[in-house]
C-alpha cells in the first residue's frame, strides 16, 4: 500500500488498519526508527500511571511516552518501573 506524506509531514492511516488496531483520534502511538524503516505502534494507555506508561500492543511490555519537552526525575522513572513490574 503506497501513501503520500502531506506538506505538514502527516500520513493518513487506512480505516481498515485503524479499526483493526483500535486507533481513534487522540490514540497514543509510539514511532520507532528501526534502522531500516519506521514502525508505528499503537498503545493502550494506562491511566493509573497518569498517562506516562502505555502497554505495547505488540509484546505487552510497558512503553513510556512523554508530552513535548517533559522531563522526568530519576525518582519518577524508578516509580514507573516499580509499578510496571
Amino acid at each position: 500500500m503506497i501513501k503520500s506524506i502531506s506538506v505538514k509531514g502527516q500520513l493518513v492511516l487506512p480505516s481498515k488498519l485503524r479499526q483493526k488496531y483500535g486507533i481513534t483520534p487522540g490514540s497514543p502511538v509510539n514511532i520507532y526508527d528501526t534502522g531500516s524503516g519506521i514502525m508505528i505502534e499503537p498503545l493502550r494507555s494506562d491511566t493509573s500511571k497518569k498517562g506516562f506508561v502505555g502497554k505495547s500492543i505488540i509484546d505487552g511490555g510497558p512503553v513510556v511516552s512523554f508530552k513535548r519537552k517533559q522531563i522526568l526525575t530519576s525518582e519518577q522513572v524508578a516509580k514507573i518501573l516499580e509499578e510496571t513490574e
